[in-house]
């Protein structure tokens, strides 16, 4: 995993006042210099406690958009999992995977749209910060404005939906179990 510990381990954000792109810039494509500004934010908030920044939208600082360089999934109740909608953030194949995974194997309904950080968060159960790096890692806390909200079910330890998800991501990544997306292809050396 990207973030320090063994196997799937909890982290922090901290909100973060930066903005990591503009929502007509180069914020959906990769680019070096999308990454590059975010070190200040990354520094910023490990400072306070974090493993890493979260970013809210750059027009109103109200909407979810990344953490650092990995996108978001969140676990609501009534099996649904949301992940944020803004024309800044970075399609992931990490993030497409986690999705198709929890609506084809886990039942969940699936659905990307813009979450509003503040109004939503009480409905939060987990959230996750996935990417090729960061595979899933489960986010126990937020730090905003000097406070730490606790994701409900990820307090103490691993939520139960981040935990399927991981498993059955990186068992399909290892060739650990059958593929059925057609995801892996089998290289003879």
């Amino acid at each position: 995993p990207y973030y320090k510990g063994t196997g799937l381990s909890l982290i922090k954000l901290a909100v973060t006042d930066y903005d990591r792109a503009a929502p007509s810039g180069t914020g959906a494509v990769k680019v070096g210099g999308n990454y590059a500004g975010g070190f200040i934010a990354t520094k910023l908030a490990k400072e306070l406690g974090a493993n890493e920044a979260l970013y809210l939208d750059a027009a109103t600082r109200t909407y979810l958009e990344e953490a650092g360089s990995a996108n978001i999934v969140i676990s609501l109740s009534n099996n649904r999992l949301i992940t944020p909608l803004s024309p800044a953030i970075l399609p992931s194949i990490t993030r497409r995977s986690v999705m198709q995974i929890a609506k084809d194997e886990l039942g969940m309904e699936t659905e990307e749209r813009p979450i509003h950080f503040l109004n939503e968060f009480n409905d939060f159960e987990e959230m996750g910060a996935c990417g090729t790096a960061a595979v899933i890692s489960p986010v126990q806390s937020i730090l905003h404005k000097n406070e730490w909200m606790h994701m409900k079910n990820s307090r103490d330890g691993v939520g139960p939906v981040m935990q399927k998800l991981y498993n059955a991501l990186t068992q399909i990544q290892k060739g650990e179990r059958d593929d059925p997306f057609g995801w892996t292809v089998e290289v003879e050396i």
